[in-house]
């Protein structure tokens, strides 16, 4: 027997239960609480709905313009606490839902009644219950839902596809150009800053300019593709590319482009 491994051993001690598994083996517990009995439970563990039920206690004299107002629109009955809320133009008197039952409500109109979508859940729970920014909770929750994520296809216009530019295989043959500002005007009325940087390397130029030259025209030549008529020139001669941030929004080229552009 040699050959067999530690794990085909007989047990060389007797199994010890825990505290828990002996106690589960000997008794047995069961709570049964109606849908109301649950609400009023989880409603007085809650810190805010608390202070509602404390002011709605006390006498319309006792109470403040404030506390009016934090109690607009809630009222108890046998001992749960309601709020009155306008669904599709009719008025509707709703459990209020406390936070620790936020999770619980979404769970099973949602992951245990067959994955609506966001409109239709939340119609759903709007039935009978209400808590504060209950769409967003529920959208966020489908967001996460692993269900909804792989198995449903999204609807609407699509996120489009990434086409990263080349880097190139020498420096400035690809320059990347964009302006950032306006920031405040210099003594020399600049007003923007024209920033060139090369996709190989890195290399940054910065340069103070008067207007938002957007009309930068820039291109990048592929390998398989015949050259521009009017490709642009690099500080060291050599034939490359631009890339700008915006769409053209002038033709002429102002003043004084050539020698801002010059490195």
């Amino acid at each position: 027997m040699g050959h067999i491994d530690a794990l085909s051993r007989s047990p060389t001690s007797l199994p010890q239960d825990t505290e828990m598994e002996l106690l589960d083996e000997r008794l047995e517990v069961f709570v049964t609480m109606t849908e109301e009995e649950k609400v009023i439970s989880m409603q007085r563990t809650d810190t805010r709905l608390k202070e509602i039920m404390e002011i709605l206690g006390r006498e319309q004299t006792g109470c403040s313009a404030t506390d009016n107002e934090i109690v607009k629109n809630y009222h108890m009955q046998k001992w749960i606490l309601y709020r009155k809320v306008n669904v599709d133009g009719e008025d509707k008197q709703l459990w209020v839902v406390p936070n620790a039952m936020h999770k619980s409500i979404v769970i099973r109109f949602h992951d245990l009644a067959g994955h609506f979508a966001v409109d239709r859940m939340v119609n759903k729970i709007k039935e009978r219950y209400d808590f504060p920014r209950m769409r967003r909770y529920a959208q966020v929750h489908i967001r996460c839902c692993p269900e909804c994520v792989l198995l449903k296809v999204p609807r609407g216009k699509q996120s489009g596809e990434l086409h990263p530019i080349k880097p190139g295989k020498r420096p400035f043959e690809v320059v990347n150009v964009d302006h950032i500002g306006p920031f405040v005007k210099s003594t020399k009325g600049n007003s923007y800053i024209l920033v060139l940087i090369d996709n190989l390397t890195k290399y940054v130029q910065l340069y103070p300019v008067k207007i938002h030259v957007s009309h930068i025209k820039g291109y990048h030549i592929p390998e398989d593709e015949e050259e521009p008529d009017e490709p642009t020139t690099t500080h060291d001669g050599l034939k490359g590319s631009q890339t700008t941030g915006e769409r053209p929004r002038m033709e002429r080229r102002p003043p004084g482009w050539q020698m801002s552009y010059q490195m």
